[in-house]
């Protein structure tokens, strides 16, 4: 019964718990490892500088890119994608028309452009350790050691670097304040340089030594596997398909709605609302249905050993008569039924409204 209704409760507040065995496990959680682009981050990435090499072009770079990171939802290729397309407005950039193009979870993208009478060129965007270009040669200025780094190369040949910002999601110190303050580790994890994740751990107040950077998908899982391994309780939090096997190894996986659907697919809990301090909110909604759980035990328990007691004369002056037993169970069923209905009346998300908003 308290799992049926915290289950609602949760749900109204933008919160589905699609293993609800997971209801009464949050409450243990010891650490909590967040995936850095698009959970900590807002995924909405804008690029602020473009590096060309050789004598690649402005427009032959955008026809390229439109070609290959058209259709693939990864926020870099997403980001990548609309400026080469509204930069393309202006010289009129066409698509390179792409084939056999794939999708290699935590280094990038490639495709093979078709043989209009140019001969076929082998394209590659991703980063620059998983396209062999050596990080020191990738030039930033000073303060923008922070950036998100997307390089591009055809047939082996460097032609671009693209240098994107993320924006940390509003509601994320918040967050992470809170969960300090419940005694909860907090980890980030990302595929991305650790330059850009030591930028968004400094700001979020996350130790040094709870990062990691660089990671691809069986790495994250390792991570996770790790922690575990040394009987923590780790929930994952991530959205993107490079997730999706951490999100399925931890004891808690955590979807933000907005991500792929492979994500959403593997993860216990998903969240509706970007707002990440809906984490804080699961949490609290799974320790309040721990609490009436053990009560209603508790009282079930007390009630039906002295109920048993009674009706089987075991005090001389008490008896229940076998004709009033019915009654007697209506009267132990009604409070547990009043236990669970009383997390209704509270608005478990309400404390959290304008926080980090």
């Amino acid at each position: 019964m308290v799992v049926l209704i915290a289950s609602g409760v949760a749900a109204r507040s933008g919160i589905i718990f699609r293993d609800p065995q997971k209801l009464e496990t949050a409450r243990s959680v010891t650490d909590v490892v967040f995936d850095k682009t698009g959970t900590l981050t807002d995924g909405v990435l804008t690029v602020e500088r473009v590096i060309l090499h050789g004598a690649a072009s402005d427009k032959e770079l955008r026809g390229l890119l439109l070609g290959l990171l058209d259709g693939i939802k990864h926020p870099v290729s997403v980001a990548a994608w609309a400026w080469a397309r509204n930069q393309g407005m202006h010289d009129h950039a066409l698509p390179v028309l792409m084939t056999d193009i794939q999708t290699i979870p935590g280094e990038g993208i490639q495709g093979t452009t078709r043989d209009l009478g140019h001969g076929k060129r082998f394209v590659r965007a991703g980063n620059p350790a998983w396209l062999g270009i050596d990080r020191a040669s990738v030039r930033q200025t000073p303060d923008k050691h922070d950036l998100t780094i997307l390089c591009l190369t055809v047939d082996g040949i460097r032609k671009a670097d693209l240098f994107l910002r993320s924006n940390i999601r509003s509601s994320a110190k918040a967050t992470v304040e809170n969960l300090h303050k419940r005694g909860i580790r907090v980890h980030m994890i990302t595929g991305d340089h650790e330059r850009a994740a030591a930028g968004v751990a400094k700001a979020l107040s996350i130790p040094s030594s709870l990062v990691q950077a660089r990671l691809k998908p069986a790495d994250k899982k390792e991570y996770v596997d790790a922690l575990q391994a040394d009987n923590k309780i780790v929930m994952f939090v991530g959205d993107g398909t490079n997730d999706a096997v951490a999100l399925k190894a931890s004891a808690i996986g955590v979807h933000l709605n907005r991500g792929s659907d492979v994500a959403k697919s593997a993860a216990d809990i998903v969240l509706m609302n970007p707002h990440l301090l809906d984490v804080c909110v699961l949490l609290d909604i799974s320790r309040a249905a721990y609490r009436r759980i053990v009560l209603n035990f508790v009282w079930s328990f007390v009630y039906n050993s002295m109920a048993v007691l009674l009706a089987a004369g075991a005090f001389r002056v008490w008896r229940i008569e076998p004709k009033y037993a019915g009654l007697g169970e209506l009267v132990s069923v009604l409070p547990v039924v009043g236990v669970a209905f009383s997390m209704r009346c509270r608005a478990y998300g309400r404390k959290y409204k304008g926080k980090g908003e």
